[in-house]
């Protein structure tokens, strides 16, 4: 868990260029390092920060319901 500490702000961004390919293949991706993110944050007492991350993406990605439905389905949102 600690290895992803240095590695935090690629991944978000590594996240945030993956949704930016609208492919089934890349949101699964995503998806997988948003789960390490959640670990990471819970790990370090920044759960709330991160759920308020995901909820910005439920609004800037609500046209996206392949996204949508991935996030729900790996319990990172709540619809």
């Amino acid at each position: 868990m600690l290895a992803l500490v240095p590695k935090e702000a690629k991944l978000w961004e590594e996240v945030f260029r993956l949704i930016a390919l609208k492919q089934s293949k890349p949101y699964d991706d995503a998806i997988a390092h948003l789960r390490n993110l959640r670990d990471l944050a819970e790990h370090q007492g920044q759960l709330e920060q991160f759920k308020l991350r995901v909820q910005e993406m439920q609004t800037d990605y609500s046209n996206r319901p392949g996204l949508l439905s991935r996030l729900q389905k790996a319990g990172l949102l709540r619809l």
